[in-house]
């Protein structure tokens, strides 16, 4: 998932017991990321539970920082009947999820720009068909022939589309991702940072999503560390992976430039950095493409818009309960949880949890 989206994690709790009923029973999940010692609690109910019977509930999660995370373990409690004594279970080990940088949106520019490139850095290939050899459709543009519109196709549309007899074989697309951070930043230092990440995943996905060309990524401080291949969801999610975990430092793009023009030689690379252009880079590929140095905050507005940050800052839990009671209609309200009505719509509620005297224990 990306930051500052809302994921739900269900919780299934069994009772594997014959005879013993469950009541008013909590399951407490902790989350932490990865790096830090500081740690959130949710609670989710389960008011009843029956011999032999499984039950859900539910909480969502916001997370509105990358990196890697911690779910669980959890825990699973009950103070019932009076709330004098506790029993308590521990009843899976931790999971691990990935969260990638914020996603935002790229301007016609952009697309405009990666044409350019594309086409410009060798003369995009024109195959045509043997006496017209369909190839594929595309929308119809002024100049074109109405024989060559795809009735059928265009019905189904809504739009004019025109049969295509030539295939464009465009040369292959070459990113590089400069995380540069001074030896000693600040606040706006790291910001521009997660900025730049965030751009650089909109790009990927974009590129993944558009291109019909194999592209080659590598990151400025891992230049042996270079992705290759077709765009592909799968290949989308090992690179946003990679951002999501990515630290920035102070590292030079020349190595990385060399290894995406030697993997893809007909290409002009684009960089997308946290800084300007190094003085005396000069780096150009075995053709002669010099670089497309793009630096993040030139970039905002004119090819990128950022996404609005989550309203509130850190890691974010809003929590909701989605108990399924699966009442059966020839018991009555014999599978109403006991006390008053008051009593059980309190209990129904979920409300954030301190930190336990245990769980802070855990924590030393």
């Amino acid at each position: 998932c990306e930051a500052g989206q809302a994921i739900r994690v269900r919780v299934d709790v069994a009772n594997h017991a014959k005879h013993d009923t469950v009541w008013m029973a909590s399951a407490i999940d902790s989350i932490r990321r990865a790096g830090t010692r500081k740690r959130h609690l949710v609670e989710v109910w389960i008011p009843h539970l029956p011999p032999g019977a499984t039950r859900s509930s539910a909480y969502r999660l916001v997370l509105s920082e990358r990196g890697r995370y911690r779910l669980g373990p959890l825990r699973l409690q009950s103070r019932f009947p009076f709330g004098l004594m506790r029993a308590q279970l521990t009843v899976t080990g931790p999971a691990r999820l990935i969260v990638w940088p914020r996603i935002g949106q790229l301007t016609p520019q952009w697309r405009a720009l990666l044409r350019g490139e594309r086409v410009g850095a060798q003369h995009s290939q024109a195959r045509r068909g043997q006496d017209g050899e369909f190839y594929g459709l595309r929308p119809f543009t002024p100049g074109d022939s109405l024989r060559m519109v795809h009735w059928r196709s265009t019905a189904k549309v809504g739009e004019p589309l025109v049969r295509q007899t030539e295939r464009l074989e465009l040369p292959e697309l070459a990113l590089v991702i400069d995380a540069y951070l001074p030896e000693h930043p600040v606040a706006e230092d790291l910001e521009r940072l997660e900025k730049m990440l965030r751009m650089a995943a909109t790009a990927v996905l974009d590129i993944c999503r558009e291109s019909g060309s194999r592209v080659t990524i590598a990151m400025a401080h891992a230049p042996s560390d270079v992705w290759r291949a077709l765009p592909t969801r799968r290949f989308a999610e090992q690179v946003l992976d990679a951002l999501a975990v990515l630290e920035g430092q102070a590292s030079d793009p020349d190595e990385a430039l060399r290894q995406v023009t030697f993997h893809a030689p007909g290409a002009t690379p684009i960089v997308i950095s946290t800084r300007s252009e190094p003085m005396g880079l000069g780096h150009s590929g075995s053709r002669g493409h010099t670089p497309q140095w793009l630096q993040v905050d030139e970039c905002e507005g004119r090819l990128f818009i950022d996404a609005k940050p989550n309203a509130s800052t850190g890691a974010k839990l809003l929590r909701e309960t989605r108990a399924t009671l699966n009442r059966s209609s020839n018991t009555g309200n014999s599978d109403a949880a006991p006390g008053t009505r008051r009593q059980r719509r309190q209990a129904e509620e979920v409300a954030p949890i301190p930190e336990s005297r245990e769980a802070r224990h855990a924590e030393h």
